[in-house]
């Protein structure tokens, strides 16, 4: 995904491409048999 430019008056809150400000992903998993 290309970077977003921030704009916190609009609710907009941007990273630059390849980087992190130290996030976390959350994988939620169903019933549905998937790749493992």
């Amino acid at each position: 995904f290309p970077d977003e430019v921030s704009n916190p008056e609009k609710g907009i809150y941007g990273a630059g491409a390849h980087s992190d400000y130290g996030l976390i992903t959350l994988l939620l998993t169903d019933e549905v048999l998937g790749l493992q």
